[in-house]
């Protein structure tokens, strides 16, 4: 158990499901008379799968799936292998992988497509009416020192 927290210092902990996952280790830290972990420094991939796929199945197997994540060493249900796959499930809950940078690789020849060339808008079109600015102007009048209010000057 010494090992194990030595290596987790204070890192933030991945866990699927923090509700559980904590109680069950804070309790074995319990009967070792450890200091328990503080739940504000675990992060729950069940949260957000939940928030990110509302109504789906978010449970492991469901996510790898999802994420044509291979499953096929998951032969039974033990915590390395559950490690090692919700390692790639969060890496896909926060946005997916990076391509590596290839920066000793010979440039391959890529089309040169420009954002105006394909129609994508970079940035989106924010339209505000006449109300909504007389309400933020109002707010911000009852701002002392507004930063706002300085750089719109």
């Amino acid at each position: 158990v010494d090992e194990v927290l030595d290596f987790l210092e204070d890192s933030p902990i991945i866990m699927h499901n923090v509700s559980f996952d904590l109680s069950m280790i804070n309790s074995s830290l319990e009967r070792l008379r450890l200091p328990k972990l503080s739940e504000k420094r675990c992060v729950c991939t069940l949260i957000m799968a939940r928030k990110l796929f509302p109504g789906s199945k978010v449970n492991l197997n469901a996510l790898c799936r999802r994420y044509k994540i291979s499953i096929e060493s998951r032969e039974k249900h033990d915590a390395v292998t559950d490690c090692f796959l919700l390692a790639q499930v969060y890496m896909e809950l926060i946005g997916g992988k990076q391509h590596k940078f290839n920066f000793f690789e010979k440039k391959k020849k890529i089309l040169n497509l420009q954002p105006k060339q394909m129609n994508i808008k970079l940035t989106p079109e924010i339209t505000v009416d006449k109300h909504e600015l007389d309400c933020h102007e109002e707010m911000l009048s009852e701002i002392s020192n507004s930063l706002w209010q300085k750089h719109k000057n």
